[in-house]
C-alpha cells in the first residue's frame, strides 16, 4: 500500500441483480454483506503485483474458462483470458 490506512465499511444488506438487463444478473435477491476495509485510494500496478506475488491470487484473465458456462461457445477458444480481454468479431449490443 502506499501508506494509506484501511478504512472499514460496515457490513449490511441490499438488492443485487437486476430484472432488466441481462438474464445472468436475475433474480433481484437481497443480500447480507460482513463489514470489510478497504484502501480509500486507487491501487497501482505494481502494489497489486506484489499482492498477487505475496498471496498467490489467480486473476480472473489467468483462470480456466469453464465449458458449461458457454455450452455455444467453440471449445477451442474456451481459454483464459478468452472471457475477459478479447475482442468481439463485430458490435455488442448493450
Amino acid at each position: 500500500m502506499s501508506g494509506e490506512e484501511l478504512v472499514t465499511l460496515p457490513g449490511g444488506r441490499f438488492r443485487m441483480g437486476s430484472a432488466d438487463f441481462y438474464p445472468e444478473e436475475a433474480p433481484v435477491r437481497e443480500i447480507e454483506v460482513s463489514a470489510f476495509a478497504i484502501q480509500p485510494g486507487p491501487v497501482t500496478v505494481a502494489q497489486f503485483a506484489r499482492f498477487v506475488e505475496e498471496t498467490g491470487y489467480v486473476t480472473v484473465a489467468e483462470r480456466p474458462v469453464d465449458p458449461a458456462d458457454y455450452p455455444d461457445a467453440d471449445p477451442s477458444l474456451l481459454v483464459p483470458g478468452s472471457a475477459v480481454f478479447h475482442p468481439t468479431l463485430g458490435p455488442v449490443p448493450l
